[in-house]
C-alpha cells in the first residue's frame, strides 16, 4: 500500500498525528490529517524489524549521528526483517 493511500487512510479514521501528541503543539493542518512523508518516517524505523537504534540523534538537535555511534537494542519485532528490508527498497531515496 502506498504511503499516500495509508495517510489518507489514517485521517479518515482520525488517527492523531506524531505531532498532535507533543506538548505545545502548533497545528499546521486539521487534526488528524497525515502527510505520506510523516508515513514514510514511521514506516523506516527498523525497530519495527527488531532493532532500535540508541543514540541515533544529537540531543536537542534533530541531527544523525554516524550509525558506527548508535547503540543497537534488540526490541520484539513486528515484522520479520525480510519483508522490512522489501519495503524499505520500494522506498524512493529522499534528495
Amino acid at each position: 500500500m502506498a504511503a499516500r493511500t495509508i495517510a489518507r487512510k489514517l485521517a479518515a479514521l482520525g488517527v492523531p498525528t506524531p505531532g498532535e501528541q507533543k506538548q505545545n503543539y502548533i497545528r499546521q493542518r486539521s487534526s488528524g490529517v497525515w502527510h505520506h512523508d510523516a508515513v514514510i518516517r514511521i514506516l523506516g524505523q527498523e525497530a519495527y524489524a527488531g532493532v532500535w537504534h540508541y543514540g541515533r540523534e544529537i540531543a536537542h538537535t534533530g541531527k544523525l549521528r554516524p550509525a558506527s555511534e548508535w547503540v543497537d537494542i534488540p526490541v520484539p519485532a513486528i515484522i520479520d526483517r525480510a519483508n522490512w528490508e522489501k519495503a524499505e527498497a520500494a522506498i524512493p531515496p529522499r534528495t
